[in-house]
Formats: structure tokens, sequence, C-alpha cells
């Protein structure tokens, strides 16, 4: 089904576009990986997964799917498996877990490398998100050749989301 509406570019008529509408169901769920580090890093991610929910995005998200008795390494696999998108905030402290392969953040990473692997020229699942530090200071090596939403300055957040919301898909 064709639509048209009032866009920023114009292919038919004056000031008219053809408009796309997504299910967001068929992108299916986006999953954070994250390190746990003081408590404005915590809630700044957490505000993340609460405003991509709410914008309509199923999200997988250790505050929102674990549990006291829940095993760690299945969900950080599962989840891993199941998204189609995963979003990886990376700070100083992520970016020395990711390197040395320690504690979840190590683990959830060597298992992304897996991912990346498969097709190193073409990322289609990971959206690296600078947070804290400087690209250099917060990214693993093998994910520097992939562009970032760069989410360091709070100033510029609604045009950063925008972006990263775009990257999810596939159209940033």
């Amino acid at each position: 089904m064709e639509q048209s509406g009032i866009g920023k570019y114009s292919n038919r008529g004056f000031g008219q576009c053809q408009i796309e509408f997504i299910n967001l169901k068929d992108l299916g769920r986006v999953f954070i990986s994250y390190t746990w580090k003081d408590a404005k890093h915590n809630e700044w991610v957490l505000n993340l997964a609460d405003r991509l929910t709410k914008d309509g995005l199923s999200v997988i998200f250790d505050r929102y799917d674990l549990k006291v008795g829940d095993n760690l390494h299945i969900f950080m696999e599962q989840s891993i498996q199941n998204a189609k998108k995963i979003l990886l905030i990376l700070t100083p402290l992520f970016k020395e877990k990711a390197d040395r392969r320690t504690s979840g953040a190590g683990y959830e990473f060597s298992m992304i490398i897996s991912e990346l692997s498969e097709s190193l020229a073409e990322n289609n699942k990971v959206i690296p998100i600078l947070r804290r530090g400087s690209f250099v200071s917060s990214t693993p090596l093998i994910l520097r050749p992939y562009l970032a939403c760069d989410m360091s300055n709070d100033a510029v957040f609604e045009q950063k989301y925008t972006e990263l919301y775009s990257s999810i898909f596939g159209k940033g």
C-alpha cells in the first residue's frame, strides 16, 4: 500500500513524499549490553531502555528481564542470539572488561565478536554507542572500524537519540 504525505524529500507533487510504515514487531528485539558503574550511569542506561520501550521497541534488558535465581550466562547467550540489534554502551570500563573478557560485559563481548566475525564487512546487528570517554578510550579494538552514535553529551541527547532510533531501523 502506497502512502503519501508532507515530508523532507519531495518526489511527487509539491511537498509530498512517499512514506514508509514500519512494523515494530518485524524489527524484533533490541538487547542493551553495558557495564554497571555508578548510579548516574546505570540510571542513564535505564532511561534509554525505557525510552526505546516507550517508543515501541521490544528491549531485552537485565533490569527488566532478570530475577533472583536466573542464570546470567544463559540470559546473555539467549539475549544475544534472539536480538535483532545489540546496543553496546561504550565507556572506558566497558572497553577494559571487553578487552580482558572479564565479568558479564566481557562474556557478552566474546559472543558479540563471534556474531561480528561472521560478517565483518556488513554489520547489521551491533550498534556501538559512545557514552563516556573518547572513542579510543572506550571502544574495543574490533569495533573501531564501525561508526558509533556519540551520546556522551546530554545537551544533544534528543538529536542523538533520533540518530540512534533511525540506525536501529537501518535508516541512519
